[in-house]
Formats: structure tokens, sequence, C-alpha cells
């Protein structure tokens, strides 16, 4: 050591510092007080560079330079102590060794993770926040605006050491970022330790600061994270006398922390543990009796495991599961929340999957490719293939409605898919490199946009998963009958030849087109309207011969013009059976399923869904094309049965204000136009579906189909397409060979030509023309087509019919459906208007970078990469998962981010072991759940030591169990177990979370998640929910005590009661599987006598209130009867008789309070709403509901007089019959689908069709009176002011049940706000009827001569001294109303006990599993 001294503690620090660190000096100096001398002493780093006598010198200048001032005593201390120093250090060899040591550590250790985490922010090429470089040593000494970066030698006093611990608020570093390992920490106290040796003399160069910081030397440090380690095949620890793996592995590091293992948990507590891990039920009486009593814990546990393994509750409970990890849901979201058709089948799926162990490694291939997998799993029993249902996932997207960006929305779906697929299976966050490379672990921007490409080559499906076998069905019979029905047919024309004049001669011109022929015998009728003489033939015919050769002329126009898309249907992609691999011939017909016509048409060449079977489904969509400029497309078209046309931008599947779909409704051809100049530069594709077959706007119609011959993309200024009248074609080409001279000259052809149009459909020689000639000799009755005239042919169309009415109608599920492999641009940070180079579609390059060889999207590869022996991540994350809900948290507590935000397992070697035998049990999930629930560490008892408190407070080592609260639907569905009203049965479609089926069937739909379900923490499916959050709220105490599914179950559990005493104990054994202590029996006991005489004591005085009540109310009634018998007797119009049978069902008149003046369906206010001046006032956020109706509705009567705030507002219910969770309901509307008009609103527009009636323009000045009639046949009419809206239409029937139905004011429907719904405005009465009015009595009850009498009217028409007494009881009325209201309401005679259950369900045991 060289020691240099420094006069007083005040002394400044030398300048020669700068020279010793120029001239490189490395040893360390020793820090001494020489307390005698008062000298300070400072310690530096200097390099021994040249001889020792050359440093020496060196040394006593500097000294005697610096403190010439003192005496030469001392100075000659000093240079005798730094010549001791010099003779003693070690020599240049040692220090070299020393310098390369130290280097090595910085170069290992310090330089990448200020390369990785720091240069972004820090850097003399980049950005240097807050002043601060830290590429080179100079930049970490004179550090930025708050001071050196590092003391050398003093980590303590160092900045950089102090922001690394995050010892300094707000300067915790590195920002936006996890904090450092505890290792890196201690690397970097140590490097300051060691003096900060630092080789970088000089701020980088570009190219040195880029090999530090590009992509490829980030990924690989990134790479050095734990979970893109492989995985290891690591052997349990030896442990005396501990057998089972996992325990060893777990006694291993609690030994090693000198913590002891719990003891094991009762078997009462066990049972109840296994029985909700592994089907999320309470034990049953049985199965507690049996597993405490039973003899041999070890075998009583392993027959309650494989007996509960072997439940079909045992699917339920993990298809749960597995939902959250794929964010399972049933609608798509956002305004009008459209439900997505099927999606219970998905869970369905996972329910028989996880039932039958199917492996996880067939599970994931499933789930990224079912659809392609050469061999799926096929389900005989049920006739399905099981795989492809597994794909139903990636639909399960949230859609935005009407975004006016497409390919913004496609990105965010897109996004969304990755989001979900990379955190579910992978345990990554790949959606956070969609701007840029990941922030923190080895995921690149690249690497996002290669599963882009991969999911952006797919678009949204939807596909029969019936087996091939039931698809197509009868297929070979009906062909082979359909051939046969064509010569038949054939041979039944040519035989009825010889009516052919008689025929003619019946000829009409069509009166939808006067001038212009639209069918082949409407030619011949304007011909024949045009002639009065034999001269007169030749003008008329004449003048058609020129429209026909103008027409000729157009079409060769068009024909010749050059468009930017023009149909080529061996490009289009086709789904279903009902579209065959190739277009179809000129002159395919196809047969009537039903009625007394045989043929429903004869067609033209083109693509048909329909040529065997409307049954069949059918999607055909064309290539994505890129829109330019101004253009309008056009489709020819025809189809029935609600077929649809439309065009898809950027693969966004609902419709809206810019996204059109036509229905094909009228079975006639058509060219159907969309103008699409609002989507320039955005790529489009045309789409056709049946009704069931879209992939997501489904119609319910069981029997649709479509046709297409032609799609063209016409700019702006082009010739646009021409009508065909190719049926005509037949008939000029024999006139140009044979010109007609008269009409029977004409006629003669068309005989002719029909001959030999028939005679070449039979051959199956027809072309275009002759196959449209004879589809509108068809239509136009010139050829016989009903079962009457074609009886030779009954009875093989009659077969036909039965075999095609015994195809079964197809199950469908949301899929992808795979269309043209397309690498996706990357998007310059993130910017989808800024698109950079391709990337090629692959697996995350930390694994494997090759590109995929493929001309399908990929789905199939990367199935397989997740799979690969290479991978790490997804037999980690699924054991890990697996895991958590075995033990309430993973060994991996980030469930879903294994990623550097996430957190370090806390027994890797275990999770490796894990991950390894499950791929040796073949990727059982059974055998891991047994695995782990057989092992003594998930039986301890979870009560922890006061060791475990003080040394392990979140049990991260599993020295005792942790204490779980049960997720949301096992809290519901023990409350059904309690009740015993749990209906077990498995699968199905969706439900209310009213019926007492299990939770995993309630519905999931994103803008009506269940409250029950979400109070206590059900996620919303918004993103990958691994771990969910776990709340402790009021909301959920105030639940289970007050909500009245919870009350009715209370009841029901208290419903059968017997001896008190043993109620008590079999309440106890039913809720929470033990007998009470003799402590909880009594106070049990006391608390239900308690309360029997509190209720004893209420029910007397209600009961004396009720009967004050009853007699004043009958006062009340007696004085109004009189009156408005009075008055209806004045009004002269009805009888008694005939008032009785216009009598409402309800009645609100609004006059002060929102109650039914007919019966008891008194409303209530809800947000905003209030009553006042005789209105219901509905601002947008109000409403009121009324209780359950007490009897069934079917056929039935909505009206109400309304006054509206403004003409703008869309879609407000006025009065709303709803079931009680406001799914199924009609309802008064107001311009929902069109602006101004009323309509009759439905769930899902399922009843709902357009009056057409006309625009309301007076509701806002005056009231009007709507009224809207559902008879029981299902036709709905609409009524304005009495008089008939528009056309009645007829529509399904919807029933709504007894008790389970109610009315709501100013909503369309639901129980909560919801925008889009509202009504803005003032209801001034509104009316139910239990019955269908007729017109007259709509009329009449509008009129007011219904025999009904308002309260105003009374009043108007009573005595001062009626007034008076009535005032006087009304008030005394008020006053019991007030104190009965102050008792609370009516309670059952065994509600002591049902209070005593609903205090146990707030029990914490009741909730939580020990």
């Amino acid at each position: 050591m060289i020691v240099i001294a420094a006069v007083g503690r005040k002394a400044e620090r030398m300048t020669q510092l700068e020279l010793i660190q120029q001239t490189g000096c490395l040893a360390d100096l020793v820090l001494q007080l020489l307390s005698k001398l008062g000298m300070l002493v400072f310690s530096v780093r200097i390099r021994v560079a040249d001889t020792s006598p050359r440093v020496g010198r060196w040394c006593m200048e500097a000294a005697a330079r610096v403190y010439g001032k003192f005496s030469m005593a001392k100075v000659l201390l000093i240079a005798g102590l730094l010549l001791l120093q010099l003779m003693t250090a070690p020599g240049p060899h040692l220090l070299a060794a020393n310098k390369a040591e130290h280097v090595e550590f910085f170069e290992q250790r310090i330089r990448p993770v200020l390369a990785q985490d720091c240069y972004e922010c820090h850097s003399s090429k980049g950005g240097a926040e807050g002043g601060l470089v830290l590429d080179h040593r100079q930049g970490l000494l004179e550090g930025g605006d708050r001071g050196p970066a590092i003391a050398p030698g003093k980590p303590d006093e160092s900045l950089l050491i102090q922001a690394i611990r995050h010892d300094v608020e707000d300067v915790e570093m590195p920002s936006a970022a996890p904090k450092l390992d505890a290792a890196i920490i201690r690397d970097f106290e140590q490097w300051v330790r060691m003096g900060a040796p630092d080789p970088r003399d000089e701020p980088p160069t570009d190219s040195e600061l880029a090999a530090d910081t590009e992509w490829s030397a980030v990924m690989e440090r990134r790479k050095s994270w734990w979970s893109f380690q492989l995985i290891g095949d690591p052997s349990p620890p030896a442990i005396n006398a501990v057998n089972h793996p996992v325990d060893r592995f777990i006694r291993h590091h609690l030994a090693n922390t000198r913590l002891q293992p719990a003891k094991p948990a009762k078997p009462q507590i066990l049972v109840r543990r296994l029985t909700f891990a592994l089907t999320g039920l309470p034990p049953t009486q049985k199965q507690l009796h049996r597993f405490t009593q039973q003899h041999g814990r070890t075998a009583a546990i392993n027959q309650l495991v494989d007996e509960l393994l072997k439940s079909p509750h045992f699917g339920e409970r993990w298809a749960r599961h597995w939902m959250d990890w794929i964010r399972y849901a049933e609608s798509h979201g956002s305004e009008g929340d459209p439900r997505i058709e099927n999606a219970h089948l998905y869970r369905d799926y996972l329910i028989r999957a996880l039932n039958d162990d199917i492996p996880y490694d067939q599970l994931v291939r499933e789930h990224v490719a079912g659809d392609l997998l050469a061999e799926p799993r096929l389900n005989q029993e049920l006739a399905i293939n099981e795989s492809l249902v597994g794909t139903a996932h990636w639909r399960m997207v949230f859609h935005g409605f009407a975004p006016t960006d497409a390919l913004d929305e496609k990105v965010r779906f897109t996004d969304d898919q990755i989001n979900v697929f990379s955190k579910a299976f992978l345990g990554l966050t790949v959606s956070c490199a969609r701007c840029h490379n990941h922030k923190f672990d080895a995921i690149s921007q690249e690497d996002y946009y290669a599963l882009f490409g991969i999911l952006g080559s797919t678009r949204p499906g939807r596909s029969a998963i019936d087996l091939p076998a039931k698809q197509n069905a009868n297929m070979t019979e009906l062909t082979g009958l359909k051939q046969k029905i064509r010569n038949a047919i054939a041979n039944a024309w040519l035989g009825s030849a010889d009516d052919l004049p008689s025929r003619l001669l019946n000829v009409s011109i069509l009166e939808k087109n006067p001038d212009h022929p639209s069918s082949p015998m409407q030619l011949l009728g304007m011909v024949k309207r045009d002639t009065k003489g034999s001269e007169a033939f030749a003008v008329a015919w004449q003048k058609r011969v020129r429209e026909w050769g103008a027409y000729q002329e157009s079409l060769a126009a068009y024909r010749r013009t050059d468009y930017p898309v023009q149909a080529d249907f061996t490009k289009w992609f086709r789904e279903g059976t009902g579209l065959p691999t190739a277009s179809s011939q000129s002159g395919e017909f196809s047969i009537e399923p039903a009625g007394d016509h045989a043929l429903l048409g004869i067609f033209p060449a083109g693509v048909y869904s329909h040529l065997i079977s409307q049954n069949h489904p059918a999607r055909l969509s064309s290539p994505d094309f890129r829109l330019k400029g101004k253009n309008t497309l056009w489709l020819r078209v025809i189809g029935g049965g609600k077929a649809m046309a439309r065009y898809v931008v950027e693969n966004y599947p609902r419709q809206g204000t810019v996204y059109p779909v036509k229905e094909l409704g009228d079975e006639d051809w058509q060219w159907m136009r969309f103008n699409v100049d609002y989507w320039d530069g955005d790529d489009i594709h045309i789409e056709l579906t049946t009704a069931r077959d879209a992939p997501l706007l489904t119609k319910e119609s069981d029997q649709s189909w479509f046709g297409i011959t032609d799609a063209v993309l016409v700019p702006e200024g082009a010739v646009h397409p021409v009508e065909p009248r190719d049926f005509l074609e037949p008939i000029f080409a024999a006139a140009k060979e044979s010109p007609p001279e008269s009409l029977q000259d004409l006629e003669a052809i068309y005989i002719e030509v029909l001959k030999n149009s028939v005679n070449a459909w039979k051959q199956g020689k027809a072309d275009d023309g002759m196959a449209s000639f004879l589809n509108g000799c068809l239509k136009d009755g010139l050829l016989p087509n009903t079962l009457r005239e074609l009886e030779s042919v009954k009875a093989s169309i009659e077969r036909y019919r039965e075999l095609e009415n015994a195809i079964p109608i197809p199950t469908r599920v949301p899929t992808l459906a795979e269309w043209q492999a397309e690498d996706q641009p990357l998007f310059d940070r993130g910017n989808h208007k800024k698109p950079l180079e391709r990337v090629s579609r692959r697996f995350l390059e930390a694994i494997d970078a090759k590109p995929y060889n493929t001309k399908l999207s990929g789905r199939l590869e990367l199935a397989e990469d997740l799979l690969r022996h290479d991978n790490p991540f997804t037999r980690r994350v699924i054991v890990n998962r697996v895991w958590h809900h075995l033990f309430g948290q993973g060994i991996v507590p980030s469930t879903d981010n294994f990623g550097r935000m996430g957190e370090k397992p806390s027994h890797p070697r275990l999770l490796d072991y894990l991950a390894t035998r499950f791929v040796e049990d073949g990727w059982s999930i059974k055998k891991l759940i047994r695995l782990i629930v057989t092992s003594k560490t998930w039986q301890q008892d979870s009560r922890p030591s006061a060791a475990a408190r003080e040394t392990d407070p979140g049990n991260s080592l599993l020295s005792h169990f942790n204490i779980q609260r049960l997720d949301a639907e096992s809290i519901r569905d023990s409350l059904l177990v309690a009740a015993d009203k749990l209906d077990r049965r498995l699968y199905g479609p969706p439900i209310s979370g009213r019926i007492n089926r299990r939770s995993v069937y309630v519905q999931v739909v994103r803008n009506q998640l269940d409250p029950f379900l979400t109070t206590f923490d059900a996620p919303v499916p918004f993103s990958t929910t691994g771990r969910r959050a776990v709340t402790t709220v009021p909301a959920q105490s105030l639940t289970l005590f007050n909500d009245p599914f919870v009350l009715d179950l209370a009841n029901k559990v208290a419903s059968s009661v017997g001896d008190k005493d043993r109620f008590i104990r079999e309440t106890w054994r039913r809720l929470l599987s033990r007998d009470p202590s003799p402590q909880e029996q009594t106070q049990a006991g006391q608390l239900i006598d308690s309360l029997q005489s509190k209720y004893t004591e209420l029910a007397r005085q209600r009961t004396e209130i009720q009967t004050q009540l009853a007699e004043e109310r009958r006062e009340v009634n007696a004085i109004q009867d009189r009156i408005r018998r009075q008055l209806v007797k004045f009004q002269g119009t009805r009888n008694e008789k005939q008032s009785l049978q216009l009598k409402p069902m309800a009645h609100w008149d609004f006059e002060g309070n929102l109650k039914d003046s007919i019966g008891t369906l008194h409303a209530e206010a809800r947000e905003s709403a209030r009553v006042e001046n005789g209105a219901l006032i509905v601002d947008g956020y109000g409403w009121a509901n009324t209780p359950p109706l007490p009897k069934t509705l079917s056929a039935k009567t909505l009206q109400a007089r309304v006054v509206l705030n403004d003409l703008k507002q869309r879609g407000g219910g006025v009065i709303t019959v709803q079931t009680l969770d406001g799914v199924q309901f009609d309802s008064i509307v107001f311009a929902e689908n069109r602006p101004k008009r009323w309509l009759a609103g439905s769930d899902h527009h399922q009843r709902t069709q357009r009056f057409d009636g006309t625009d309301e323009l007076e509701a806002v000045n005056k009231p009007v009176a709507i009224t809207i009639v559902y008879q029981d046949d299902g036709m709905v009419a609409g009524y304005r002011n009495g008089k008939p809206y528009g056309n009645p239409y007829r529509t399904d029937r919807q029933i709504f049940g007894n008790e389970k139905t109610q009315v709501v004011f100013g909503i369309r429907h639901g129980t909560s706000f919801r925008r889009g719904r509202m009504l803005h405005g003032r209801i001034l009465d509104a009316t139910l009827y239990d019955r269908a009015l007729t017109p007259e009595e709509v009329l009449s009850s509008v009129k007011g001569n219904n025999g009904y009498v308002s309260k105003a009217m009374m009043l108007a028409a009573m005595t001062p001294a009626q007034k008076q007494r009535l005032e006087e009881l009304n008030q005394m009325i008020r006053s019991w109303e007030v104190e009965l209201a102050s008792l609370g309401k009516p309670v059952l005679a065994n509600q002591a006990y049902a209070d005593l259950v609903l205090s146990i369900f707030n029990m914490k045991e009741f909730i939580y599993v020990r």
C-alpha cells in the first residue's frame, strides 16, 4: 500500500488524484489517521506501471509540493512510510493477476446488467436522464444531477447502490422494472467495495454500444432468467422416513431453515379439503362418515381421492379453472354485447376431456389447431369431433362496436388472442412486445409479430363438429335419387309438350317491370301487347330485337372491362358440406324441401349451398383484397332462409353503421350493391353464409341457402354490371336462325326452345341461357311444377324429402378458419399505420427462430413447438397452475407471468421434478393431482407454528397448509348443496344464476356478469386469470344475508325442522362437515329461542295492524266503487260486464306514487327515476321495476302514454316485460333499429321485426299512446293512439313464467343502468293486459271507454264530505302502512331456524377451507 497524507481534517481532495487516475494507478491505498500529526489520509487506487524507485520519487515529490509547509521531519516520516509500503508491496506479476480478476468480475457480473437495465436511459449515445451516463468509467465517477454515482470503496455511500437497493424514494432503479435480484445487488456492492474496477476508459463508439445493446446480446443475457433455462431432472432429496417425492423436496427446504412441518389435518378437515379441491363441492354425509370412521388414514385418503377423481364433478371443477386461464366468455362485450352462439359447447368439451383425463399435450394441440389435426379425437357416442371444439377459445375475444378503424380493431383483438394464449400456455407476457422488444424478458417485437402472422392468417369462423358420417348422412342416396328425379321431371315436361300452346295463351305481362322483360314469358307478353296485326308484329318484334342488341353491347362492355377485383371462385374458400369443392355447372337444380312445388329452381353456373339439402352448413369467402379510391362492390346472389351476404373489413365479424349485412330472403336473383368508399386503404373480403354459419351474426333458421354467380369491384366511373337476361338468349338465338313473322311463329320458337332446353337439361348439357330460361318458365308457370301435375315424380320427391329431413341439423361452434398464410409486417412502435418489414411466422426466437415452412397459418407447428422438449415453459406452467389450485399459491406465485416481472419459484427443483414426471406420467392431469394431494405436505394442518409465523409468514416453504377462501362458484354450489337443491346434471346451455344448477353452467355474458359470482371475485373475462383476487368487502356479507337467492336457500334448509337439537347437529354437519361443539350447540339453541320469541311478537303486532288496514281500505273501496259505478254508468258506452272483460292485469297511473291501482305490482324507482306531476320521470339514468308477476304470461298487451324529451334518442324502453335477470324480454322500444320508429323490442331481436310505421314527430310536444299486442299464435301488432302502426308480423312466442317475470319502465331490459337502453322522457301511465286486445279494444282503451276510471276522475266526482272522509281514511292507512313497514317483511314459520342457517352461511368456516 502507498499512503498519502493530507494536513487538516478539512483538506480538499488532491488534484494529483486525477494524475494518478490518468497514469492508471491500481494498488489499494490504505486509509489511516495519523492522529498525532492531525493528518487525514485518503485511499486511492494506483497501478504500479513503473519501477518502484520512480514511483517512490514521484510520491515524495508530490508530498513535498502539497505539504511543503510541514517540517522535514514530518515529510521524512511520510516518505519512510511510503518506502516501507513499496518494499512490502506485491510484485508486478501479482498485481497484474489481480487486475485480470477484477476486470473479469466487471465484465461478467456488472457490465451485462448495466447494458441490459441502464443503457437505455443512461448512455452517451442515447438518453442521459438526470445527466447520468453509465456506459464509461468517467460517467460513473462524475455522476449526474445528484452527484457522483459511485464512491469507490464505499458501497453504502454510493448513490448507484442506494438506487438499486431502492433505499431512496423516487430514485429506484431500474425504473419501471422489477428490483434487481439480491445476488446482483451483492455483486454491485462487492464491485464498489473493490474500488469499482472499470476498463471502459472512453465512451463507447456506436458499434461498441450496439454490441452491448443489440437485441441478440440482450436476449442472450435475458435468457439467463430461471424460466428460460431447460427443465432439469432432479431427484428428490433423501430424507429419513420420508418416501413421497413432494414431501422430500419440501422437508429438505424446511430442514435448511430449521422449520418443522405441521401435524396432519384432522379427518373432518381433510375430507372437506379434498372434496372442494377435486370437485368444488362439500363432502356428502356418506363420504364424511366413511372417511372419519375408516381405520387406516392412508388407505382412506387413497380411496377417497380415487373416488373423487372418477366423479363427473371433477371435470366441472377443473373446467372452471381452465375457463379462467382462457378468459371464457359467451358474448363479445361492448354495445349490444352479441352472444357467441354455442360457446357453452367448449365448456362441456373441457368437462368431458378432464373427466376422461385426456393428456394435456393432446388438449394443447386441440386448443391451438384442433381443426387441423390429421387424426382428430372423435367422440363416437356423441358423434362429434372433439378436437375441433378446442379451438373455440380463440373466438372468445372482446369486439368493439362498429369501430371506425377496422385495422386497429383487428390489431386489438389479435393482441387479445396473443395475450391470452401466451399467458395461458407459456406464462409469458408476449403482448408487452407489441410496440418494442420486451422491456424485461427475452421476447422480441419480432416474436410478437411472428405470432400475429399466425393468427392473422386465419379468420373468425364457425364449423360443424358432427362426424363426417353424420354430416354426409344419406348423401349417396340423395345424389342418385336427384338424377332419377331430373330424368323423370324432364320426361314429364316433354310429355306435356302438347299443352304448351294452351299455356302460352295464358301468358300475361308482369306488372313490376312492364317495359323490360324479367322472364321469358314476359317477353312474349310484351310482343302480344304491342301487336295488333301482321304488320304490327314485325314492328313489335324488331323493337325487342333492337333492345336485345343494345343489351348485348352493354354486356360486352361489362365483360371487356378490367376490374380490380372479379370473382374467381376457384380461389375462394369453402367451408361446410353444402359447398362442393368445384363450382356447379349450368343446369344444377334444387328440390323444394316441403310444400306442393317440386323444384325450387334451375340455376346457371355458380356456387350454391343447397343443391343436395338446405340443412347443410356452408360459408363461402373470397381472398382479401385492398381497396383503393372510391368503389362499389357488386354481388350477383340468390338465397333464402335468412342467409347473408356481406363484405368483411379486416376480419371484423360484427355488423354496425359501416359494416352492413344483407339478408337473402326473397329467393330471386339480384345484384346486391355495397358502397365501400369509406374503407379506402383497408383489406376486405366477401362472405356468404347460411343463417347459422356466420362467424358471429348467426340467425335462427335451420334450413338456409345461398348462391352466387358473379362478384365485381367497380371503381368510380367504371362500367356497372348489367342485369342478366340470359333467360332470353335461347329465344333470340333461335329467332336469328329462323326469324318469326307472326305471333304463332314466335310461340313455335318458344315451344321448340323449351323442348331443346329440357332435353339438354336432362342430359346435363344445358348452358346458362337454357338453365335460366327453364327457371323462368318454372316461375312463369309454363312448366308443370306441382306434385299434382307431376304425379309420376311425386313418390321420388317424397322419398327425397324424407331422406333430406333425416339429415341432422349440424352442431356448430365458433372456430378459426384457415384461408391464406401471410407473414405479418412489423408495426413501427405498434402503430398499425406504419408497417415495416414482414416477420416470418415462427415460434419464440429464444427457443427456435426457424420460420415455419407451411402454406397454412402455422398453428399446427405452433402447437408442436409448445410441446417440444427444449421449451421450458409449457410443462412448468401447467404443473404450477395445478399446484396453485391445490395449495392456494403456486410454486411460482405469479401463475401467468414467468418473466422477470413475475416471481421466482419457491422450490425450483420441485417444479422441474413435477414437470418432468408430468410427461413421464403421460401428461395426465389426474395423476399429477393425485401425486400432490397424497403428499403429507398437502395433508398438513393449516395452523402455523410460532417459528413459521416468524421465519416464513407467507408460508412459501409450506410448513403448514394455506387456509383458502372458496371461489365464487364453490360458495354458490355449497349453498345449493346445503339446501339439497343442487341439480347435478352435466352439460347444457348457459343458465341464469337463479337456476339450481352448478355455477360452472351460469352464463358468462360480458355486460351481464352474474352479480353473486362477481361479488365473490369471479373474474371478468378480459384476460387470463390464473390467480383470482380474494377480497373481503361488505358486499359479500350483505349478499349472504340479503340476496333473495340465498334467503330462499336458507329457508329451504330450515323447511324440515323437527327436533331443535337434532336440526342444529345436522345443519352443522351439512354446512361445516363436523359436529357442533357443546358451546355452539347451546348458543345455537338460545339464538333460535330468542328469535322465535321475537317473531311471535312481531306477528301479533302485524295481525293487529293488518286488521285495521283492512277495515279502512274496505271503506275506501266502498266510496271509490260507488263513484266508479256512477261514472261508468254516466259514460254510457259500456256495461259492467264489458268493463270487467277489458280490465287490465295491472295499471300504473303515476299519480303521486308507483303503485299498481289494479293489483299488487307496485313498482320501485331506481337511481334517478321519480314520480312528479302525475308522471314517471326517466332521464336516461333511472328506471323502475315491479316485483315478480303472480301468473304466467303468454298472450299479452303492453300499453303506455309517453312524452319524449327528444326524438334523437335511440333504444330506450317504455314498458317491458322481462325475466328477473333481464335476459328475455318484450318491450315497447323507441328508435332502436331505425330513428324515430317504434318497435317491439326483444332479446337479441328474436321476436323483433319492423312494423314499418311512420316516423314519430309529435311525442315531444304531446303524449302519444303506444300499444303492442302479442297474440298466442306469434302475431305481433303495434298501435299508435289506438290506430294500427305499420304492419303486424308473425314470429315466435315467448312465455314468461309465474314468479319469474317482472315489469320495468324506462329501460329496454336489464337489472342495472346500461347506456343505449335507457329512455329520456315522461311516462304518464302504463297498462299491462294478460291477453291480446282486439283492434277495437285497443282503440277503446286509448279513448278511455274501457270501464276504467282514474283517481283524478273519481276525485272530481266526489262531494266535499266524501273527499274529507277519503282523506281521513287515506291518512290513517298511510300511518298504519308506515307502522307495518317498520315491522319488516312477514317471516316464515321457521324463520328463526333460517336465520341460524344464514348466520352459518356467513361464518368464515363455511366459505373457507382449512
